[in-house]
């Protein structure tokens, strides 16, 4: 993390995946095994991937939640201490995440239907799904 300026504040580490908070005083990395929460450069939380395919990452605008999804399901954790807050996979198993919009209220994800290789409109059709935090 660097200042305006070009100083260097505190280095996260290595990772394929990050995000910033909108105040930029949290970091989420994104590595292989774990996703790596950070607050002014302390550690908070780390949160276990079961697979190291994260495709998008963000935090919510008040920086109190941190989502992910990987090819298969979105998953939305609190900040401060990585727990989980809830997740969703769709039905339809043929189902790839794509991209993801998290707000404080509602998170928007976009899915990809993967037809199978070789199949004229592999990558033609999709959905977009809008999910209320609160239940």
């Amino acid at each position: 993390m660097f200042t305006s300026a070009g100083r260097e504040l505190y280095n996260v580490g290595q990772g394929s995946r990050f995000a910033v908070s909108a105040d930029g005083r949290q970091v989420a990395l994104a590595t292989d095994k774990a996703i790596h929460l950070q607050r002014g450069g302390t550690a908070t939380a780390s949160i276990p991937l079961a697979i190291p395919s994260v495709r998008s990452m963000t935090f919510s605008p008040d920086g109190k939640r941190l989502g992910y999804c990987e090819r298969r399901g979105l998953y939305v954790y609190r900040a401060q201490d990585g727990v989980l807050e809830y997740g969703y996979e769709p039905d339809d198993k043929r189902m790839r995440f794509i991209s993801l919009d998290l707000g404080n209220r509602f998170a928007a994800a976009g899915l990809d239907l993967d037809g199978g290789r070789g199949t004229v409109d592999r990558h033609r059709r999709g959905l977009v799904v809008l999910l209320d935090t609160a239940g």
